[in-house]
């Protein structure tokens, strides 16, 4: 059976890098490219087109490069590319395998630091991180799942020691589950 990966290559040093994970990927795969850029929000005013993310969703997986150039003002390509797959498509875990040991980080996708929600006022500026019970009991849940298949081990891994009520929510959540 052959998967279908969505590949977007992203900028800067994404091609490069996306590049050399290809090379790692079995032959029997179908690549689909999907033109998301900076280039192309250079040329065209284009970021991630509904037809783009039309694309993604009939893949079974989405292979990621890096997404940002200094050229283009902060937030426009990673909200308008990054934020925009995650919540339209609801990629609530962001999985990153470490293949040289049996470890994987499993982070969510949508909330935290992604849920977008801040202000500038000023020479002030606040980022507020939006953690809920039910994204983080979804988030364990798949680790727990995945941690069946391999060395049987989670750990959650948070600054509960300062985020004392996004970490605690995480900590209470993961021990119950």
């Amino acid at each position: 059976m052959s998967l279908r990966v969505a590949v977007l290559r992203g900028d800067g040093i994404g091609p490069e890098v996306i590049g050399v994970a290809l090379s790692e990927l079995p032959s029997h795969y179908e690549l689909v490219d999907i033109g998301a850029s900076a280039e192309r929000y250079l040329a065209t005013g284009d970021l991630l087109t509904d037809e783009d993310l039309e694309l993604i969703s009939g893949c079974d997986a989405l292979l990621l490069g890096a997404v940002g150039d200094p050229r283009i003002p902060d937030g426009v390509l990673e909200g308008g590319v990054l934020l925009r797959l995650r919540r339209e498509l609801d990629l609530y875990v962001n999985l990153r395998p470490f293949p040289k040991l049996d470890l994987v980080f499993v982070r969510e996708n949508t909330e935290g630091p992604y849920a977008g929600v801040g202000r500038r006022i000023d020479d002030s500026a606040f980022e507020t991180s939006v953690n809920t019970a039910s994204a983080i009991e979804r988030c364990a849940r798949y680790a727990f799942d995945l941690a069946t298949t391999r060395a049987g081990t989670v750990t959650l891994v948070h600054k509960t020691n300062v985020l004392v009520h996004g970490g605690g929510l995480w900590r209470e959540v993961v021990e119950g589950v």
